[in-house]
């Protein structure tokens, strides 16, 4: 997951088609919890949201 597929005003997260099996774009919408949790991430201050 990357910054730049999140919209967090929109609460939505959006995966590209190419990153997707069946090529075909795939949006998830983010509850309040989850949207905490990506919060505290952005200290991190990385291109990925959960760097391994």
């Amino acid at each position: 997951m990357t910054w730049g597929e999140l919209d967090l005003e929109q609460k939505l997260w959006v995966i590209p088609e190419d990153r997707m099996k069946g090529g075909v774009q795939h949006r998830v919408p983010l509850t309040d919890g989850m949207l905490r949790i990506l919060e505290s991430q952005k200290a991190m201050a990385s291109i990925y949201v959960f760097e391994g």
